[in-house]
């Protein structure tokens, strides 16, 4: 197969060679301490500095600490969700029906990570692009918060879309 590059710190695939570090969150700016030479990052808006390079998190989500373990988790107030991984970032994805050949027009979206329960009226043709969040556990959290599967029947039907003119 071809040679793609995978970001551990944004979990985001490429088929080209990055060339620079991802962008850093809004209000950050990274700074050398003198002494050791070491990297550090500063929000001057906020009077933040740490070592650790912070994070982009998708528009929403907010880095929080458990006010019981001091545990880092993940929080979107505006959707009422919490995740103790990282979330993703938006992606687009390509939904085939070449292997598993499905007499369906296309896949209905569910209203929870349950095979079982159907959204009552959206679901997206096979063939079509889809922009999701692929949350590693056999299900697709689409835009609009519902889910769909990248597997039916032990068929993957879900593919991360490379971007234009980059990749099949």
């Amino acid at each position: 197969g071809e040679k793609y590059y995978y970001d551990a710190e944004t979990r985001e695939t490429s088929w080209e060679k990055p060339k620079t570090p991802p962008a850093l969150p809004e209000g950050w700016e990274e700074m050398v301490d003198e002494a050791s030479g070491t990297a550090y990052y500063v929000n001057a808006e906020r009077g933040l500095s740490q070592w650790d390079r912070p994070e982009v998190l998708p528009e929403g989500w907010e880095k929080v600490a458990d006010p019981n373990t001091g545990e880092p988790y993940y929080v979107n107030r505006d959707r009422g969700l919490s995740s103790w991984d990282a979330p993703k970032a938006f992606q687009e994805y390509y939904l085939d029906n070449s292997q598993l050949m499905a007499s369906s027009r296309g896949l209905r979206h569910r209203k929870s990570r349950d095979m079982q329960d159907y959204h009552p009226s959206l679901g997206t043709k096979w063939g079509s692009v889809v922009s999701g969040r692929d949350l590693g556990n056999g299900w697709l959290e689409t835009e609009d918060g519902t889910y769909l599967p990248t597997v039916v029947d032990g068929v993957r039907i879900m593919f991360q879309r490379p971007p234009p003119g980059q990749g099949p």
